[in-house]
């Protein structure tokens, strides 16, 4: 290579070796970014998973605890009336 030749591309790199490591710089914070979204869209499926996975378990709570309140009362109902034929006979 001429002299006359580095004159020009020694310039060049001076400048280019900051503008490279900016670019990866940036290049890498985007990269951060972009998996950091990736990781928090997953915990946001997840937990909005197991929010609706509560819910049906409240309402199957809620299901039974009326069932179990119902079959409560007809036992009742049931023992009255055993009571009554009972007093009768």
């Amino acid at each position: 290579m001429r002299p006359e030749q580095l004159v020009f591309f020694i310039p060049i790199l001076i400048f280019l070796i900051p503008i490279i490591a900016i670019l990866t710089s940036h290049q890498q914070k985007m990269a951060s970014m972009i998996h950091g979204r990736q990781v928090e869209s997953t915990d946001n499926n997840r937990t909005q998973a197991l929010e609706d996975e509560v819910r049906r378990l409240q309402a199957t709570v809620n299901s039974l605890t009326l069932t179990v309140e119902s079959l409560r009362d007809d036992l009742k109902v049931t023992q009255e009336l055993s009571s009554r034929v009972a007093e009768k006979v």
